[in-house]
Protein backbone atom coordinates (compact mmCIF):
# COMPACT_ATOMS: atom_id res chain seq x y z
CA UNK A 1 0.00 0.00 0.00
CA UNK A 2 2.02 3.64 -1.03
CA UNK A 3 1.40 6.35 0.77
CA UNK A 4 -1.95 8.38 -1.20
CA UNK A 5 -3.98 4.68 -0.78
CA UNK A 6 -2.87 5.21 2.94
CA UNK A 7 -3.96 8.52 3.12
CA UNK A 8 -7.45 7.57 1.19
CA UNK A 9 -7.98 4.86 3.77
CA UNK A 10 -7.27 7.37 6.54
CA UNK A 11 -9.94 10.07 5.31
CA UNK A 12 -12.54 7.39 4.95
CA UNK A 13 -11.80 6.19 8.22
CA UNK A 14 -11.98 9.46 9.76
CA UNK A 15 -15.55 9.74 7.85
CA UNK A 16 -16.50 6.90 9.10
CA UNK A 17 -15.69 8.19 12.27
CA UNK A 18 -17.51 11.12 11.72
CA UNK A 19 -20.53 9.38 10.72
CA UNK A 20 -20.73 7.02 13.70
CA UNK A 21 -20.37 10.22 16.17
CA UNK A 22 -23.15 12.23 14.36
CA UNK A 23 -25.43 8.83 14.12
CA UNK A 24 -24.54 8.86 18.15
CA UNK A 25 -25.66 11.96 18.76
CA UNK A 26 -28.57 11.93 16.65
CA UNK A 27 -29.87 8.42 18.79
CA UNK A 28 -28.59 10.31 22.10
CA UNK A 29 -30.67 13.48 21.64
CA UNK A 30 -34.12 10.91 20.24
CA UNK A 31 -33.43 9.49 23.90
CA UNK A 32 -32.95 13.01 25.32
CA UNK A 33 -36.96 14.04 23.58
CA UNK A 34 -38.05 10.85 24.68
CA UNK A 35 -37.10 10.52 28.50
CA UNK A 36 -37.88 13.96 28.40
CA UNK A 37 -41.57 13.16 26.98
CA UNK A 38 -42.51 10.34 29.08
CA UNK A 39 -41.39 12.45 32.25
CA UNK A 40 -43.87 15.31 31.17
CA UNK A 41 -46.86 12.24 30.43
CA UNK A 42 -45.70 11.02 33.99
CA UNK A 43 -46.24 14.43 35.43
CA UNK A 44 -49.45 14.93 33.90
CA UNK A 45 -51.28 11.66 35.06
CA UNK A 46 -49.47 12.25 38.66
CA UNK A 47 -51.10 15.76 38.60
CA UNK A 48 -54.78 14.45 36.82
CA UNK A 49 -54.61 11.79 39.26
CA UNK A 50 -57.67 12.38 42.01
CA UNK A 51 -55.87 10.13 44.69
CA UNK A 52 -52.64 12.98 44.48
CA UNK A 53 -54.62 15.59 46.42
CA UNK A 54 -56.23 13.14 48.42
Amino acid sequence: MNFSQSRKAAKFISLLLRLSDFARLISFSKLKIKTYNYIQIGLLAFHNNPYYYN
